[in-house]
């Protein structure tokens, strides 16, 4: 049993060897991102079958569905090291912002009464994930850790 566990904890130490500073801290955010989006996902789900819901449900429901499937896989491509996660993760990056302007901005306004304060509670949460999806993304782009690291 020890020694299953050790062959295991080798091969987990291999898998993460290469993922380390921003890179990590990116796939960490990543994890959490997925997390987070599929148990939304399931919440939306259940609603499905013990509320009435509107149009905007379901449009929630596939959005985070395709979110959360792009992440996942982003995810599972950056701990094999493929080349191909950068442009995984840029699609799963553009398609959050996409279902950040429904959620936070776009489905509020149209489907709850909105004041001012929501408004500006939207545009700056959106702003926000704005700015950190470009240095995400200029950092996928142009680091050389992330070049030499995912290389397969």
């Amino acid at each position: 049993m020890a020694k299953r566990k050790n062959k295991r904890n080798k091969k987990v130490k291999k898998n993460l060897k290469g993922i380390s500073g921003w890179l990590a801290v990116i796939l960490i955010v990543f994890i959490i991102s997925a997390l987070n989006n599929s148990y939304l996902l399931i919440q939306r789900i259940i609603w499905l079958f013990t509320k009435i819901i509107g149009p905007g449900v379901y449009i929630s429901m596939f959005l985070l569905l395709i979110y959360s499937s792009l992440m996942w896989y982003s995810i599972y491509l950056i701990l094999k090291k493929k080349k191909k996660a950068i442009k995984f993760s840029i699609i799963a990056l553009i398609t959050g912002f996409i279902s950040g302007l429904w959620f936070y901005l776009i489905g509020r306004i149209i489907l709850t009464q909105f004041t001012r304060l929501t408004i500006i509670n939207g545009i700056s949460t959106i702003l926000f994930n704005l700015i950190l999806i470009l240095a995400i993304i200029s950092y996928l782009k142009k680091s050389k850790r992330v070049k030499n690291t995912l290389v397969r």
